[in-house]
């Protein structure tokens, strides 16, 4: 079942490939979590269970003295890939957390990095804020990463060396060689060819900063790179304008789609060769952390959260369906999760489904009536003042927990993991990690589990195929929570 799942979800990935080449050996899709959000939808849902994890803390290993807040991968091997915001990509064991490597340079594509990112080296990967994305075929783990300086990084780990094996970085000639600078906050998401099993494309988002005579603003782009950092398009294209900073993660939909989000307040829809398809407003982001990522389901709907405190609904022609205000007013800091409600109770009771409030000039769709039955798929998300909130993906109708808690310590950045038994799994501004039922509103035995008490936890929660859950908190620490 776990396996079918993970095939279902990654079935965009493949039918997304755009290269040629020789070869049949099928693409393994036995990746435990290899991108921030878990897949190609974005859905933060994982394929394991959070009602055996007993929230003790396994292990913990700190990769430097700088904050975590980048997302774990985990490879088809079962490495664990973290980056710190000062500037280290490591690589650790999952059974004991024992770094293998680390690196904090890439100075020369195609050399070879040292064991251990030596303690006296200047770490010019720069601030690792995006998290790392992995592919691993038979030996070999691709990893590509954004850096806040400006730079996607792409390394190669064949379980004996690891080898820094290309960069890339936004031109100044597509800008009118005007000065720019150039930082990678987006987490890369990638295809692959189903004949060759080859990486086909790295899609990946850039803030870029334009300065013309002492004045700077900011602009936007996605990027898609072949494996070997060379650019295969851009957008938006040189010459056809500007839009906002792109600090959201890329989803890749149905009918070969890629969505994202960008500070000058929009969703943006793209065919595979980067083709503009439509855009709709959300509202301008009020706070440059914030990376909202679109969460596309296999029908087509898209949802965004925004920081003016809506969850938007659109069709996949990009119509407005319905939004839903956050309703503790306190927006959101974090993306959403897309999946499966607990199975704790057998029903669950409704609220008074909300009224659509469409944008001027949209037309809402009619809301369906309200009825007490059991959610198929839901859409979870937890507010900046640590509220969870729970609606119907169909009809925009907010849910209520049996057992609401008091909300958790915010504000909320973590972007939450949904695991196969319905589990919110979080992390908050004191410390510790939640694991909340999205039936009942209640943690199970052993949690909340307090990492680092007033520690902060921004880190999106990740999960292995045997119930553990890795995070990593501002101590830049790296922590798997759960015995089995």
């Amino acid at each position: 079942m776990k396996i079918a799942r993970l095939l279902l979800m990654m079935l965009p990935l493949v039918a997304l490939g755009a290269c040629s080449g020789g070869g049949s050996s099928p693409v393994p899709l036995t990746v435990a979590w290899p991108k921030f959000r878990h897949d190609v939808d974005n859905s933060g849902a994982g394929n394991s269970s959070v009602a055996d994890n007993n929230g003790v803390i396994k292990w913990q290993t700190q990769i430097d003295q700088t904050p975590i807040s980048a997302s774990p991968a985990i490879d088809a091997n079962g490495t664990l890939y973290i980056a710190t915001e000062g500037g280290t990509l490591a690589a650790l064991e999952q059974t004991h957390g024992t770094i293998n490597w680390s690196v904090c340079s890439c100075d020369a594509p195609g050399s070879i990095t040292p064991v251990m990112c030596p303690p006296d080296t200047a770490h010019t990967l720069g601030p690792l804020i995006s998290s790392p994305a992995v592919y691993a075929f038979s030996s070999l783990t691709n990893i590509f990463i954004g850096s806040a300086t400006g730079t996607v990084y792409m390394f190669r780990d064949n379980g004996v060396t690891r080898s820094c094996t290309a960069r890339f970085e936004p031109a100044a000639a597509d800008f009118g060689g005007r000065n720019i600078t150039s930082r990678f906050i987006s987490s890369p998401t990638f295809t692959t060819n189903p004949g060759t099993s080859a990486v086909s494309g790295v899609f990946i988002g850039a803030a870029i900063d334009i300065t013309t005579n002492g004045t700077t603003h900011p602009v936007g782009k996605l990027y898609a790179l072949n494996s070997d950092g060379t650019l295969i398009w851009q957008f938006p294209r040189v010459g056809e304008g500007e839009i906002g900073a792109v600090t959201s993660s890329p989803a890749l939909g149905a009918v070969d789609t890629i969505f994202f989000t960008s500070e000058d307040g929009y969703v943006y829809a793209l065919t595979s060769d980067g083709t503009f398809k439509w855009k709709f407003p959300i509202g301008m982001a009020t706070d440059p952390r914030v990376p909202f990522s679109p969460s596309p389901l296999n029908n087509g709907l898209i949802f965004a959260p925004s920081a003016s405190g809506q969850i938007f609904s659109l069709n996949p022609d990009g119509s407005f369906r319905w939004s839903v205000s956050s309703p503790d007013g306190s927006g959101f800091l974090s993306s959403l999760a897309v999946g499966l409600p607990a199975t704790t109770t057998p029903t669950i009771t409704p609220m008074v489904a909300p009224t659509p409030t469409p944008p001027p000039g949209a037309t809402a769709t009619p809301t369906a009536t309200a009825t007490p039955v059991r959610l198929s798929t839901a859409i979870f998300g937890v507010t900046t003042a640590g509220s969870l909130v729970q609606i119907d993906v169909v009809t925009g109708m907010m849910n209520m927990l049996l057992s609401p808690a008091a909300p958790i310590a915010g504000p909320v950045v973590s972007s939450p993991l949904l695991s196969v038994d319905g589990y919110l799994v979080v992390g908050a501004a004191d410390g510790k990690l939640h694991a909340i039922d999205t039936i009942t509103g209640l943690q199970p035995s052993g949690w909340p589990v307090t990492l680092a008490a007033g520690v902060a936890i921004r880190s999106s929660p990740s999960m292995n195929n045997f119930d553990i859950v890795y995070v990593g908190a501002d101590n830049g620490t790296l922590y798997a929570v759960g015995t089995q």
